[in-house]
């Protein structure tokens, strides 16, 4: 798939991440900033797995990166942004639809990331590990990579018979 579809992909699946996130009473509305937050990191993910080839997305993928870098930076928040400028080298360790496109992938990189950012978070506020809006946070991050993963062909909604 061209990048132009996982855009799409990553925008609707992070809105409709988001969006449940407003029915289950985590974000407070749409113009809340963890609405944009959780509908971001949807969007983040679904072109994640991409961003190793040289092409016109990844360039954007990247000037956003460090755009984000820069706010964690002014906001105090540099032990996240460390956690955010590795992730987003990650893909260009392996060949393109190496690591980035393995199944379990979505679920594991996610979780890791996710603990990085509870222990950054942890030292400056609650003692709490995991709120109800971190599980939102990953779920975007899972919806979205499999989103991407789906739109690739690597998983099929309705497989052929093999005979």
């Amino acid at each position: 798939m061209r990048a132009r579809g996982h855009l799409v992909g990553g925008l609707v699946t992070g809105s409709g991440v988001a969006g449940i996130g407003i029915l289950a009473g985590q974000v407070p509305g749409l113009l809340h900033p963890h609405w944009w937050g959780v509908a971001a990191t949807g969007l983040f993910f679904s072109l994640f797995p991409d961003v190793d080839t040289d092409s016109l997305p990844a360039r954007w993928f990247y000037r956003f990166v460090v755009v984000g870098l820069i706010a964690l930076a002014l906001t105090g928040q540099e032990r996240l942004g460390l956690w955010l400028a590795i992730l987003s080298m990650l893909p260009l360790l392996d060949h393109h639809r190496g690591w980035t496109h393995g199944r379990w992938m979505p679920l594991i990189a996610p979780a890791i990331l996710g603990v990085g950012a509870a222990l950054a978070w942890r030292e400056k506020a609650s003692p709490e590990m995991f709120a109800p809006l971190d599980i939102l946070y990953y779920s975007a991050a899972v919806v979205g990579w499999y989103t991407h993963l789906l739109l690739d062909g690597l998983f099929r909604l309705f497989p052929q018979d093999l005979d």
